[in-house]
């Protein structure tokens, strides 16, 4: 809300997700059987099947191929069967990325989720674990919050958007029984032509309880289903004294806290609701940007090329996709519309000079890793000084947390070259930069630096903290030194932090480094100061 005061936008958000496995094979399953309908009708038509080898195989599957309805016959319900199949396509596409689950996972869950195996129920471990143990929210109710957010933060009149936000009814003396009566009613029947087209196109689906049609979806009880009898859907949206409405003061009974809590966890408001809200109260096309940090493994690109489309569509800013393993997103923009910015995330700076070398990151990649391991190295077996300073501050009678963290210094592997008017300035191989009471200050020896494998591979480099393990100390390093060398770290520092504040209390102890990398520590790989861009290992 204060990025929107002051900014006039929102920061891009990032968003860890899960997928669950049973409604990914729901859109599986229509995918296939659509792609089987069109090599069926390939296999009798020249023109459809010149049509399909001229599409690019990977959009075979995430386009609606509306272009291949002009080659076929009217009189056999072929294009009634193919919006059918698109029309189911969408719906579990949308089902889906409304039970997205915006989630960070704990450590056992993420083990698991590399595996592959149990997946519907390490899904269903994160859905039920803690909000503050690495728990979350399903997308749709997220972005509810989001939006009731910044409609109670810029006091925007609930007249404006009772309309899109709310379903209000055409009467305003009605029952909600009588009103979901009369929809139900007022559906029209299929006629026995379309009602044919469909059972043949079902036929392409396995027979078992996924095919059931999502319209059979329970539809939660809505604000209007509680609205008192005599009064209109608008009039249940504005605070009414009782003297002003006096059908308000015969027939409403008193309310407590609990009745008001309960009442503002019902909406019936979808995502594309709360994303046309948004677009008012910004006054933009794209309100939302995102970063999608994928966490589910083994999903098919297909999947996640439908999922960044309808955000798309929706009028969100998908401005890129991540994950830690990068075969699963490498040339994901062939499955989407437009092209998408791919990020690989790495757990410290020793991963991404790995991968380099094993051949894994390409010219023009976006990278990032932890920057709590510009100040951490793994220790090298032959490294005895630092296990004999682990030893003496477990040993000591007196440990001074404030005496640790002036102590910090940055790998030899972080040092970088300055800019001067605009080129490269020969820095001198100092372990100081800056003032006495403020310095940057690097451990002494050579290595190769993270600046030479950036000049050689041509990747952007941005940079990441738990923001749960780092301290002001290490924060304020960091910072300065992100701001002293852009030309290196393009792409910034990534901070989630409450209103970028640190949480106090966050201190260094005999035992716990306080440097953002958290237990990222045991999982990344050494940096090797002996290797260097353009040798082999």
């Amino acid at each position: 809300a204060h990025e929107l005061e002051y900014f006039g936008k929102v920061p891009t958000l990032e968003w860890d997700v899960f997928l669950d496995p049973h409604l990914v094979q729901r859109v599986e399953v229509v995918l296939e059987a659509r792609d089987e309908f069109l090599r069926g009708l390939a296999s009798t038509s020249p023109r459809i099947d010149m049509f399909l080898k001229s599409k690019r195989e990977e959009r075979r599957y995430t386009d609606k191929m509306d272009g291949i309805a002009k080659y076929m016959r009217n009189d056999g319900g072929e294009k009634k069967i193919l919006h059918f199949y698109n029309t189911e396509i969408e719906k579990r596409v949308l089902l889906l990325l409304e039970h997205m689950l915006i989630a960070h996972g704990n450590i056992s869950q993420l083990a698991l989720e590399q595996t592959g195996c149990l997946k519907q129920y390490n899904f269903s471990r994160v859905k039920h674990t803690r909000r503050t143990l690495g728990g979350g929210i399903f997308a749709k109710h997220w972005i509810m919050m989001y939006t009731e957010a910044l409609k109670m933060s810029t006091e925007m009149d609930e007249d404006v958007c009772s309309d899109d936000d709310i379903s209000t009814s055409d009467s305003s003396n009605h029952s909600p029984v009588s009103s979901a009566a009369s929809s139900v009613q007022s559906s029209p029947s299929k006629s026995p032509k379309r009602k044919d087209s469909e059972d043949f196109a079902l036929s392409f689906l396995p027979s078992t309880d996924e095919t059931d049609s999502l319209l059979d979806i329970p539809r939660f009880p809505s604000r209007d289903d509680f609205c008192v009898p005599n009064l209109s859907s608008d009039d249940c949206n504005k605070p009414q004294s009782p003297k002003s409405s006096p059908n308000l003061k015969n027939t409403m009974k008193p309310s407590t806290s609990f009745h008001d809590l309960a009442m503002a966890a019902i909406s019936s408001s979808s995502i594309v609701e709360c994303m046309a809200t948004l677009k008012r109260i910004m006054a933009c096309d794209a309100p939302l940007g995102l970063v999608l940090d994928i966490k589910s493994r083994h999903v098919p690109k297909r999947v996640w090329g439908l999922i960044l489309d309808a955000l798309r569509d929706m009028g969100a800013r998908v401005e890129g996709i991540g994950t830690f393993a990068a075969h699963d997103i490498r040339d994901i923009s062939k499955y989407c519309a437009a092209p998408l910015k791919e990020m690989i995330f790495y757990h410290c700076a020793g991963d991404l000079q790995q991968a380099c070398h094993d051949g894994l990151i390409r010219r023009g990649d976006s990278v990032f890793f932890n920057a709590g391991s510009l100040f951490w190295n793994y220790p090298a077996r032959k490294d005895k000084d630092l296990f004999l300073k682990v030893i003496g501050n477990a040993m000591s009678w007196r440990f001074d947390a404030e005496e640790v963290k002036k102590e910090y210094k940055f790998q030899p592997y972080a040092k970088a070259q300055a800019l001067s008017a605009g080129k490269r300035a020969p820095m001198q191989q100092s372990t100081r930069q800056g003032n006495d009471d403020d310095c940057i200050r690097y451990f002494e020896g050579r290595s190769s630096t993270i600046q030479q494998y950036k000049e050689h591979f041509d990747f952007s480099i941005g940079l990441y903290v738990q923001e749960f393990a780092i301290d002001e100390r290490s924060m304020d390093l960091l910072v300065k030194y992100v701001n002293m060398h852009p030309h290196v770290y393009d792409l910034g520092l990534s901070w989630g932090g409450v209103n970028g504040v640190t949480v106090r209390g966050i201190q260094p102890g005999r035992f716990t480094n306080t440097d953002g990398l958290w237990n990222q520590r045991y999982i990344g790989v050494r940096w090797d100061g002996d290797l260097y861009p353009g040798r082999m290992q």
